[in-house]
């Protein structure tokens, strides 16, 4: 049984798979680290709650995917932007203003 109540959303960080695949047995820890500010950003974008314990949020990281963790690295800003209610997605450089909606910058 469950001690505590469950919360939600769940996260699905589209892409993830192929971004450790990309960063090969070389880079494995840096792409690990650059997945964990994702999530990061993305729950500081979606925090918990009981009410949206059955619901899940896609976060697509299509622009990480196809770099290696010291060129993510190398570009220094990223961010992640609110696109919808149940989406996200990583964006290069800082945010460009209200106007971009929801932004979480990635550490």
């Amino acid at each position: 049984l469950l001690e505590n109540e469950p919360v939600g959303p769940a996260l699905l960080v589209y892409y993830a798979p192929a971004l450790i695949q990309k960063a090969g047995a070389a880079h494995a820890r840096g792409a690990l680290h650059v997945l964990a500010a994702v999530y990061r950003a993305a729950r500081a974008l979606f925090p918990c709650s009981a009410l949206e314990a059955e619901s899940c949020i896609t976060v697509r990281i299509d622009v990480l995917k196809v770099l290696s963790p010291p060129e993510i690295a190398a570009v220094a800003q990223w961010h992640l932007r609110q696109t919808s209610d149940i989406s996200a997605e990583a964006v290069r450089g800082p945010p460009c203003g209200e106007a971009e909606g929801p932004v979480v910058r990635m550490a």
